[in-house]
C-alpha cells in the first residue's frame, strides 16, 4: 500500500520536473545568433577558435580605426591660424591723404613637403583689412576670403625652431565692406574725389613674403603682401583718372598644429 502510494506521487514530480528542464533549455539564449546590443560579443564568439593573439590583434585595428592618433601623416601639418595686420593702399594717386587701418584674419593652413627643405604652404583664411582716407576721416574696412600660395625653404641655421623663408602668393575674394566716417564737402568743393565700396574690385591678386618660426605644436609667421591690381574703378571727376591704388598689408600671424599632439610615435 505504501509501495503504491510513493509510485503515484512520483509520477507527476518526474513529469513536472521533466516539464521545467524543457522550459528552461528553450529560454536559454542560443549562441549561434549576434546581438545587436553585444557587438563585441558577437565578433568574440565568432573567433573564439582562433588564436587569441589575432583576435587581440582584430580588436586593437578595429579600435584604432576611428582614432585621431591614427590619421595619416599629413594631418599632422595642418594648423588653425590667426593674426592682426596693418593694411593701406600703396600706389595711390592720394598716397598722402591715405593711412592704415587695423585688421585681423582666421583660417585653416597646411604644409607638404616637396623636396628635402622645401614645403609647399595652402589653406585659406578670413580676413578683415582696410585703409584710411585721413585727409576726410573715413574709414574703410574690407572683408575677404584669402587663399595663400606659398612655398617655404627651410634654414639651415637653429633646427630647433624650424626657421622657414617663404614667398608666393595670394588672391582674395571680397565679401562685404563698411566705411565708417562720411565725405563732407568742404568750400563747396562738389567735386572732390570719394572712394566708393561699390566700385571696389571683387578680386586681389598679389604677392607675399615673410619668415616663420615654428617650435612644437606652436607656429609663428611674420607676413608681407603687396597688391598688384588696382581695387577701386572710381573715377576723378576732376582729371576723369581712377585711382591706382593697390592694397598692401602687414600681419602678425600666429598658429597652432591641431592634430599632431594626438600622434603616438
Amino acid at each position: 500500500m505504501v509501495f503504491n502510494v510513493k509510485m503515484n506521487l512520483f509520477g507527476p514530480v518526474a513529469a513536472l520536473f521533466l516539464t521545467l528542464q524543457v522550459s528552461m533549455s528553450f529560454a536559454q539564449p542560443r549562441l549561434d545568433e549576434p546581438s545587436i546590443n553585444h557587438h563585441h560579443s558577437y565578433y568574440e564568439l565568432l573567433y573564439a577558435e582562433e588564436d587569441t593573439t589575432k583576435k587581440e590583434t582584430f580588436f586593437k585595428r578595429y579600435a584604432e580605426r576611428y582614432k585621431l592618433d591614427n590619421l595619416p601623416y599629413f594631418y599632422d601639418d595642418v594648423m588653425i591660424i590667426g593674426g592682426i595686420n596693418q593694411s593701406s593702399l600703396h600706389f595711390s594717386n592720394r598716397y598722402k591723404e591715405l593711412g592704415v587701418k587695423g585688421g585681423w584674419s582666421l583660417g585653416i593652413e597646411g604644409y607638404y613637403p616637396i623636396l628635402e627643405r622645401a614645403f609647399l604652404v595652402s589653406g585659406i583664411n578670413f580676413a578683415q583689412v582696410g585703409f584710411a582716407h585721413k585727409e576726410h576721416d573715413v574709414d574703410f574696412t574690407l572683408s575677404q576670403i584669402n587663399i595663400p600660395i606659398l612655398v617655404a625653404y627651410e634654414l639651415p641655421v637653429l633646427r630647433d625652431f624650424d626657421w622657414r623663408l617663404f614667398i608666393g602668393t595670394q588672391i582674395s575674394l571680397y565679401t562685404g565692406g563698411r566705411a565708417d566716417g562720411e565725405y563732407k564737402d568742404t568750400d563747396g568743393d562738389l567735386d572732390m574725389f570719394r572712394y566708393d565700396l561699390d566700385d571696389l574690385t571683387p578680386f586681389d591678386f598679389g604677392f607675399s613674403f615673410g619668415l616663420s618660426w615654428e617650435r612644437s605644436n606652436y607656429y609663428l609667421r611674420l607676413r608681407g603682401y603687396m597688391g598688384v591690381m588696382k581695387r577701386f574703378a572710381t573715377l576723378d571727376p576732376n582729371t576723369g583718372v581712377g585711382d591706382m591704388g593697390m592694397m598692401q598689408s602687414f600681419s602678425i600671424e600666429f598658429g597652432y598644429l591641431l592634430f599632431r599632439p594626438l600622434r603616438k610615435f
